[in-house]
């Protein structure tokens, strides 16, 4: 045990699912409506009687949706793990893994730790999207899509952390973070709207 406690103190997961993340895009088994029964874990009374384990189980399932919906051409891999405070999520994309603290998944509430995991999610998608950038012909460079990427690719080579209050305000203002802010937001609305559409579609 000693060791995987040295091990989280500097980031390191922890734990893992038992669900295993998505590598080749299915549309079926990457939707919402297909895991609900997964995902109605996310009510906020049943969420809390979960273990960790269960509870990354629910997020690895919402990340394999999130990794099809948003085109990706890699998994996500979640992962729980001991993150420097404020800090409730961390995307590495050299292991295509959305590391989630610990603390934030035990004690908070469901809905804040799944916009966690999409907030990350989408900085996967951000990633991707400089890679595509890069890797155009130069002629194509100048497309309205790429705007957003050239932003990014900046930021990711100059990135700001939330650690130290007196950065605080750039780090929330970066694009790449209010992009996946603004993100997060709206698909935690969207799974919700869908867990309470079934459960009043199938009540008693």
């Amino acid at each position: 045990m000693a060791p995987m406690i040295i091990n989280g103190v500097f980031g390191t997961s922890l734990f893992k699912p038992q669900v295993k993340a998505t590598t080749v895009y299915e549309p079926r088994e990457q939707m919402v409506d297909h895991n609900i029964e997964t995902l109605i874990l996310l009510q906020p009374e049943r969420w809390e009687m979960l273990s960790i384990e269960e509870k990354l189980d629910v997020l690895q399932t919402a990340a394999n949706i999130e990794a099809g919906y948003l085109g990706l051409p890699n998994e996500l891999n979640v992962r729980a793990a001991n993150l420097t405070e404020p800090t409730q999520g961390r995307y590495e994309d050299n292991s295509y893994t959305i590391n989630i603290d610990l603390e934030h998944l035990q004690n908070d509430e469901s809905w804040e730790v799944l916009e966690t995991c999409c907030h990350e999610a989408f900085h996967g998608y951000e990633y991707r999207l400089v890679d595509a950038y890069d890797s155009s012909d130069e002629r194509m460079k100048n497309l309205r899509v790429f705007e957003p990427a050239v932003t990014y690719s900046e930021e990711f080579n100059n990135y700001v952390t939330g650690n130290n209050a007196d950065t605080w305000e750039d780090y929330y203002e970066q694009r790449c973070e209010s992009d996946a802010r603004s993100y997060a937001e709206t698909m935690v609305e969207n799974y919700y709207s869908e867990i309470y559409e079934y459960l009043d579609t199938h009540s008693d």
